[in-house]
């Protein structure tokens, strides 16, 4: 005789969401179709959000000890989205981030989301082989890291990357210490690029702002690999 599924049903907090499990050991998700899922991009979900409640408090960095209101956000991330296009990152590319939790990873979410790129996450746990092995696999247009996560220094990370990838994909390093490399740009300056280059932008911030379908890819994201290689799965704007 075949076994039962087994199910698992969730504890309060989702208390509608039912885990069954087939013969195959196979498990399918039960829950509420209602409310429906948005059908908007995350530069709409942005726009809402001003619109309604600009002056609301939208992201906090308490490490940072820095807000974000709304308008400060959409604000930032139009400057950030400026900023992508005059450096030859255009919709579908992808754009690596390894930022740990702070301001400018909910920045560059909305920016490069806005502008219908691709926003691929790198764990701050992988190591240098993995994250380096992980740009070969994506091939970005860009590549933003955070000086320093934490007790672990990216700076050798940073050198890396850019000499490796310097002829065919703009590195950007976050944070506030001296630059690790000359082929590094700065969060300084990558946001604030030169007169021509910012013409650039804003010609490109209007045509590809809003570019793109709530079906389309959003993020990428790699899972912990505890029974293989990682995979990489896209999440959508939806």
């Amino acid at each position: 005789m075949a076994p039962h599924p087994s199910v698992v049903t969730t504890g309060s907090i989702t208390p509608h969401v039912e885990l069954k499990a087939d013969e195959d050991r196979e498990f399918i998700v039960h829950g509420p179709t209602e409310p429906p899922l948005k059908d908007l991009t995350t530069a709409e979900l942005l726009q809402q959000q001003y619109d309604r409640y600009p002056e609301k408090v939208a992201v906090v960095s308490r490490w940072q000890k820095t807000a974000l209101t709304y308008r400060s956000l959409f604000d930032s991330s139009r400057k950030i989205a400026q900023a992508l296009p005059a450096h030859g990152v255009r919709p579908t590319a992808c754009v690596v981030v390894l930022a740990g939790n702070s301001i400018e990873f909910v920045e560059l979410l909305f920016a490069i989301g806005g502008i219908g790129s691709v926003f691929t996450i790198m764990n701050p746990t992988f190591t240098a082989e993995e994250v380096l092995a992980t740009v070969d696999f994506i091939e970005p247009k860009a590549i933003c890291i955070a000086d320093r996560k934490g007790f672990r220094n990216n700076a050798k990370l940073l050198k890396e990357l850019a000499e490796k990838h310097q002829r065919s994909t703009l590195v950007v390093q976050l944070g506030t210490a001296e630059k690790v490399s000359g082929n590094v740009l700065s969060w300084h300056e990558f946001r604030h690029v030169q007169t021509s280059e910012t013409l650039l932008g804003l010609h490109s911030l209007e045509q590809y702002w809003g570019w793109g379908d709530p079906q389309d890819a959003l993020c990428i994201q790699f899972t912990s690999g505890t029974t293989g290689p990682r995979k990489a799965v896209i999440s959508t704007h939806r």
